[in-house]
């Protein structure tokens, strides 16, 4: 991460909500400075008796925790999709190579007097740490 800059009314049009990053605690971060977040922080350590002073103990040193930041959101690159129809409820919808680069996702059609489903399929890609899951239930709003 670059430097972490604190967003205010002077600069909030800099930024996106995909800028946004919240810290994991460690020597090294910067805590929000929004005291009610920074006291919601200090309350999650505290259950485990943990303070942010520890973090700053020289004892510690060569075992303490630097921190990290983790952005909020993440945004899904590459998305494709397609709806498919089918009869088979144990078809396979995918191929093994459904993300090389040309191949067709192709699915057996149904007969005429089969029962058909339909399905959607989806390709896309998401940053490292990001869930997949978490992206198809925002999709799905479920």
């Amino acid at each position: 991460y670059r430097e972490v800059i604190v967003v205010t009314e002077e600069n909030i049009n800099d930024f996106s909500v995909f800028d946004v990053v919240m810290p994991m605690v460690g020597k090294s971060v910067r805590l929000p400075e929004n005291e009610d977040l920074k006291k919601l922080y200090e309350e999650y350590l505290e259950e485990d008796g943990i303070t942010l002073k520890m973090f700053e103990l020289k004892s510690m040193e060569s075992g303490c925790a630097h921190g990290a930041y983790r952005h909020v959101f993440a945004q899904a690159k590459d998305v494709e999709w397609d709806t498919v129809t089918f009869s088979d409820k144990n078809q396979d919808l995918l191929n093994p190579y459904y993300l090389a680069d040309g191949c067709e996702l192709s699915v057996d059609p149904p007969g005429s007097e089969e029962e058909v489903f339909k399905a959607i399929r989806i390709k896309f890609s998401l940053p490292s740490s990001s869930y997949a899951t978490i992206f198809i239930r925002e999709l799905t709003h479920s």
